[in-house]
C-alpha cells in the first residue's frame, strides 16, 4: 500500500530541514531500531533525491512511498522541535496529511 503526499518544493525544503535539525545519532540496538533507521535513512536519501529533482518545480507534486516508510517519516516528524512559525505550520499540514492517509489505508 502506498501513500501518496502533495507538496511544494519550499515545503520539501523545510521537511528536510526539519528532519536533519532533529537527527539522532544513537546506535540502535534492538531489531526495531535497526529498521527504523534504515527505513529512515532510505526516506530521507528519497526525500533530498525529490529536492535535487524539483529544485526549479513551480506547481505542487506528489512524493509516493509505501505505508511503513509513510508511517516512520511520520513519528520522526512527531519527535522534532520547531521554532521557526514557516517551519511550524508546514510541519502541521504535512503531519495531518500523513496521519489522514495513514488512518484512511
Amino acid at each position: 500500500m502506498k501513500i501518496a503526499l502533495k507538496t511544494n518544493f519550499n515545503q520539501l525544503t523545510e521537511i528536510i530541514k526539519i528532519l536533519q535539525e532533529n537527527i539522532v545519532e544513537a546506535t540502535p540496538e534492538t531489531l526495531a531500531q535497526k529498521a527504523n533507521k534504515y527505513l529512515f535513512e532510505n526516506i530521507f536519501k528519497k526525500l533530498l533525491k525529490k529536492q535535487i529533482d524539483k529544485h526549479e518545480a513551480r506547481k505542487e507534486f506528489k512524493i509516493t512511498m509505501p505505508y511503513a516508510e509513510a508511517f516512520v517519516l511520520w513519528q520522526h516528524l512527531q519527535t522534532a522541535t520547531i521554532n521557526d512559525d514557516y517551519r511550524k505550520a508546514v510541519w502541521f499540514r504535512v503531519t495531518g496529511e500523513i496521519h489522514q492517509k495513514l488512518q484512511s489505508s
